[in-house]
């Protein structure tokens, strides 16, 4: 699992689950907030802007593959 300081604004972003078509190109708008789940650990809280819904939603970082590999 990455850390939550991986990730920036403007980062380029998928959902870890590859059978959501529609969230397999994100890029991060805005960083909200840490927050320490019990069963995850240390996770950001982030705003995304999905380009094939043309739609915002927020998502836990363990939740996102950064594509800057």
């Amino acid at each position: 699992m990455s850390s939550p300081d991986e990730y920036s604004v403007g980062d380029l972003v998928k959902i870890k689950n590859s059978h959501d078509l529609a969230r397999q190109l994100g890029i991060i708008t805005e960083i909200k907030e840490k927050v320490h789940l019990k069963s995850v650990g240390t996770a950001a809280v982030v705003m995304v802007y999905w380009f094939a819904i043309s739609d915002y939603d927020w998502e836990y970082t363990f939740f996102l593959e950064k594509l800057d590999k």
